[in-house]
């Protein structure tokens, strides 16, 4: 009932768009991209997937904003003035395009609009966005107010950098997942008062998350469009700790430090991992790993993260017991069946 329903919405768009265009022009369908189309690509090349009606991906197409799309496939770090909530789901629209129909254009430019939101539109939380608008790259001190860091923004630029480490591995990748989870989700909600959620997360020195235009929200009368994605991203906190690969012998990525236990079906282990409460007087993170076999079990490989914030000097690693020396920063393979593995950062 549910995929009628958005077959039918689908429908209906793809009718509408068709009767602006040949009615009006194709600009006056561009002109209606400037408002906030959110992730209509996406959701319509996920649809696509499904139905493969030519129509579904005919209107995916259409929504793919070619003047914010073009700028970034001719690599131009032009995005200043853009409302950012706006385009990168846009992004995430042309990533999911890439899924579908194997242009590799359209990774390229998921990777480069990724490069260019971290060295040159990125706070130190990983956060972006000044009043909603991207502005001059690498111009962001001037910036600092109550007004940055739209918490949408993150939650988007989550998924752009997920499906980014899904594609190639690339540790730089799952770094900065963990950097905007950590400042830019798990600081949203009001400490343990479930419901209250901010919009804004100011960078200004010395300003409350309070005093911003926005300020704390209330637990029913409040729903801005921070509260939808924030609310979610709360539902989804594991949703990227582990990463399967297949092959023989099969991998398992595990990217994120958070308890959790994992249940690998295809290898036939169960993956449990453990932090040891941080405190003041202890200035290191320390995170065990125990890995059983199951009935089934098989040799598999599993890499783990080592992030790039570690000391210069490594990371410490200890493997049944035996201590594995300094770790520098990227990953490190193991390849057995079973065995504890603990990790000092």
């Amino acid at each position: 009932m549910a995929l009628d329903m958005v077959i039918k919405m689908a429908n209906y768009f793809s009718d509408r768009v068709k009767n602006v265009i040949q009615n009006y022009s194709i600009e006056r369908h561009w002109e209606s991209l400037n408002e906030e189309t959110g992730g209509m690509n996406d959701v319509l090349y996920q649809l696509y997937t499904i139905t493969h009606d030519m129509k579904h991906l005919t209107l995916a197409h259409l929504f793919d904003k070619p003047c914010f799309l073009g700028l970034l496939a001719v690599q131009a770090d032009s995005i200043s003035g853009f409302h950012s909530n706006t385009h990168i789901p846009v992004v995430i629209g042309a990533q999911m395009r890439y899924e579908v129909t194997g242009d590799p254009l359209y990774k390229q430019i998921a990777s480069f609009f990724m490069d260019t939101i971290n060295s040159s539109h990125s706070y130190a939380t990983g956060g972006t966005s000044a009043g909603e608008f991207w502005t001059d790259p690498k111009r962001l001190a001037g910036t600092l107010s109550t007004e940055n860091e739209e918490s949408c923004t993150t939650y988007n630029m989550l998924k752009v950098s997920r499906n980014l480490f899904r594609w190639t591995k690339e540790i730089a990748y799952a770094d900065y997942y963990e950097r905007a989870l950590i400042n830019g989700v798990l600081s949203i909600q009001r400490g343990t008062d479930p419901g209250v959620m901010i919009y804004m997360l100011p960078q200004a020195p010395g300003h409350s998350k309070a005093v911003s235009y926005h300020g704390w929200g209330t637990k029913y009368d409040s729903f801005w469009c921070c509260y939808g994605t924030g609310i979610e991203s709360f539902s989804k906190l594991g949703d990227s700790i582990y990463f399967e690969e297949k092959g023989d012998p099969p991998a398992l990525n595990i990217i994120q430090y958070i308890p959790s236990t994992y249940n690998w079906k295809a290898a036939g282990l169960t993956v449990t991992q453990q932090i040891k409460t941080l405190s003041s007087s202890d200035q290191y993170l320390q995170i065990s790993f125990s890995i059983s076999a199951n009935t089934s079990g098989q040799t598999a490989n599993i890499n783990f993260r080592i992030p790039s914030w570690t000391f210069a000097d490594g990371a410490g690693a200890t493997l049944n017991g035996k201590d594995l020396g300094s770790i520098s920063p990227g990953k490190i393979v193991l390849s057995c069946l079973a065995f504890k593995l603990r990790l000092i950062f």
